[in-house]
């Protein structure tokens, strides 16, 4: 069970990742161009897809915490009932 676990929140911290440099580069091209998105008042826009990958990443975050703790939950009590 808990290699499945820990395959499991591998595949999402490698989710996670490809996610978080796709809000950053996201961020960079905005502030980069911030005169630009200021003139053309696209604030609303550049907002929102900067949050699409924001809500993304804390969705995949949460979830990937989750299952860490279920993983050492599961490495505690595993022992015990074996034992029992």
């Amino acid at each position: 069970i808990l290699l499945i676990i820990t395959a499991r929140i591998k595949k999402i911290r490698f989710e996670l990742a490809t996610v978080a440099d796709s809000r950053m580069q996201a961020t960079q091209e905005s502030l980069q161009s911030i005169k630009v998105i200021k003139y053309l008042a696209l604030e609303d826009y550049a907002s929102t897809k900067i949050g699409v990958y924001r809500d993304r990443e804390l969705t995949l975050l949460k979830r990937s915490i989750y299952l860490h703790g279920l993983s050492l939950a599961l490495a505690f009590w595993v022992p015990i009932f074996s034992a029992t």
